[in-house]
């Protein structure tokens, strides 16, 4: 996707209602598919605290798939925005993930 002058810029799912909505069906299925293998459902580490988690605990508050979603910042965000405290955010994420 480019924008109005032309230089390319990130798209995500939740940045289009319309995307969003054409692809709900298919995103819970794709989770439910993933439960159905086994995987532990107790909690669920949603990679990005913005858009990202506030779509997962909907669609977790809709539909009980996971006890609790907890947001991780995503990777490419601290890289992009954070990496002079990437130390600080490498010991967030030992110590959340650490305690499960």
């Amino acid at each position: 996707m480019t924008n109005d002058k032309g230089r390319d810029v990130n798209f995500n799912y939740y940045d289009s209602r319309e995307l969003q909505a054409a692809l709900y069906d298919y995103m819970l299925q794709s989770v439910k598919t993933h439960i159905s293998m086994g995987i532990y459902t107790d909690v669920c580490f949603c990679l990005g605290s913005g858009k990202n988690f506030r779509f997962l605990q909907k669609l977790n508050k809709n539909h009980q798939l996971f006890e609790k979603v907890i947001p991780l910042d995503h990777p490419r965000f601290v890289m992009h925005y954070c990496s002079k405290q990437m130390p600080e955010y490498v010991e967030k994420f030992v110590e959340i993930l650490s305690g499960f």
